[in-house]
């Protein structure tokens, strides 16, 4: 398992619920939100804050903007250590 800080088992727990159904996007963008004003992700890789940033984009009003469930599911796997976090693989992946 890739997790190595408090803040990606949070994020992998939060990705999963959404990915579930359990809450909205509007309540997953604005923990992602808060997580970022806080700073709290400021010692973390690129993987963490990539994911932040997809976690951000589930709040709009018209679901055409939201993130990608494939996007989130690469995220949810590069968490898990199943994929290698590589930037960009995600848009070239579900473009």
């Amino acid at each position: 398992m890739a997790l190595e800080t408090a803040l990606k088992a949070e994020m992998l727990q939060q990705l999963t619920a959404y990915l579930k159904g359990q809450k909205s996007g509007r309540e997953f963008a604005d923990w992602a939100t808060d997580v970022v004003a806080r700073g709290d992700d400021a010692r973390e890789d690129n993987l963490t804050r990539w994911t932040l940033g997809d976690l951000m984009c589930l709040g709009h009003d018209d679901p055409q903007w939201d993130t990608p469930v494939g996007d989130l599911e690469y995220d949810r796997d590069c968490l898990l250590g199943t994929e290698e976090f590589k930037l960009g693989a995600v848009a070239r992946k579900n473009a």
